[in-house]
């Protein structure tokens, strides 16, 4: 799923972003803030899920077990809810860069 390149590429946009002026530089800038505001779109529990698997940084994430049992929630439910984060943000995502 191309969405989730998208979203795993996040910390690496926001990297280059700041490195310099150049083209790809600004770019990932303005690629960078379509992500954020796409996932700042979402409700609160969709949100932490993907801020959660794709923004935070692997060293401080939780895995979804300890997800689940932070969140009081089944391993059905969080792939059930995560898909529809995913679907969500695509959409939204796909919104914002229209409007680039």
């Amino acid at each position: 799923m191309a969405i989730t390149k998208i979203l795993q590429s996040y910390l690496a946009f926001k990297r280059v972003s700041k490195q310099s002026d150049k083209p790809f530089s600004i770019h990932a800038r303005k690629l960078a803030k379509v992500i954020n505001e796409a996932i700042n779109s979402l409700d609160g529990s969709k949100r932490s899920i993907l801020t959660n698997q794709y923004l935070t940084p692997k060293k401080h994430r939780k895995t979804r077990v300890q997800y689940c049992k932070k969140k009081n929630i089944t391993i059905e439910e969080y792939i059930t809810l995560r898909q529809e984060a995913l679907n969500d943000f695509e959409r939204h995502y796909y919104n914002q860069l229209h409007e680039l």
